[in-house]
């Protein structure tokens, strides 16, 4: 008899993918001409020979890219959270590219600083205060005191399928942990699964919170985030509050970096613009 299957991967690897069907995970093969298309989060109908048939049409997919390399993330999220930290010190333009890639996708962003037991510097500061400023949500937490940031985050998680990003050492691991407390037995069947070792860290997994209806995806650290694919509208739509000034720009295509009479400029002047916010922009329109 010919029967259809369709479930969500959760995990996968370049060989093999693990899919969850009806709360039962089961792994497969991933076929050579689908190997570079199918991500975690994907909504996919297997055939009767448990091969990958067709992909569901997505909702939004994340990646990064540099020059003509793409790395895909994940598939249909709901909110991209941004994992930085008091120490060590974070990229603020590595932030930025996430929040630009979060604009591109029409995916919510949060922004989690963890590490809030240390003391936060005068620049640190000035860079949540900017963030705040633009109506982006930041949520403090010390990922050790895990009642509360259980509390705080199980609050943002609800509902919905949640993406963790972010550098290296800025505890994203442990703050997963402290969310989710079968992360080592979950992380164990995973490995043994896609029979990856023990370096659990190189690649990414998908877990259900069942008491909040959510999904919290784990991709491991990193230290680049190109933004190749994205256009420069793309970038611009992230700024969203140089938009009121380019009707004072003398030129209709703009680009708010070499041109001289530009209204983006004489918004920075005028104090209406953080000067640092449009550093941040000139290098990533240059550099992207």
């Amino acid at each position: 008899m010919y029967t259809k299957k369709i479930g969500t991967i959760v995990s996968l690897n370049k060989s093999s993918f693990v899919i969850d069907i009806d709360n039962k995970l089961e792994t497969y093969i991933i076929p050579n001409n689908i190997k570079h298309c199918i991500v975690v989060g994907d909504i996919v109908v297997l055939n009767n020979f448990n091969i990958i048939e067709k992909i569901i049409d997505r909702r939004n997919i994340v990646y990064r890219s540099l020059f003509s390399k793409s790395k895909f993330i994940a598939a249909n999220i709901d909110q991209i959270l941004i994992i930085i930290a008091v120490k060590p010190s974070f990229s603020v333009n590595l932030l930025q590219r996430i929040l630009i890639e979060a604009s591109r996708s029409s995916i919510e962003s949060t922004i989690i600083l963890n590490k809030i037991d240390l003391k936060e510097s005068k620049h640190l500061n000035k860079i949540l205060e900017m963030f705040s400023n633009l109506k982006i949500n930041i949520v403090k937490i010390c990922a050790h005191d895990t009642i509360n940031t259980k509390l705080l985050l199980y609050k943002i998680l609800k509902n919905k399928k949640n993406l963790f990003l972010g550098q290296s050492g800025m505890g994203k691991s442990t703050i997963i942990k402290t969310i989710y407390n079968d992360i080592d037995i979950k992380t164990r069947e995973f490995s043994q699964k896609l029979n990856t070792g023990k370096h659990t860290t190189s690649f990414i997994k998908s877990y259900k919170i069942s008491e909040i209806n959510a999904t919290v995806i784990d991709a491991p650290g990193f230290q680049t985030f190109g933004l190749n694919h994205v256009t420069e509208k793309e970038i611009l739509k992230a700024f969203y509050e140089f938009e009121p000034f380019f009707q004072n720009c003398k030129y209709y295509n703009c680009k708010h970096i070499y041109e001289k009479e530009c209204g983006i400029k004489e918004a920075i002047k005028n104090n209406i613009i953080y000067e640092y916010r449009y550093e941040l922009y000139k290098n990533i329109m240059i550099n992207k």
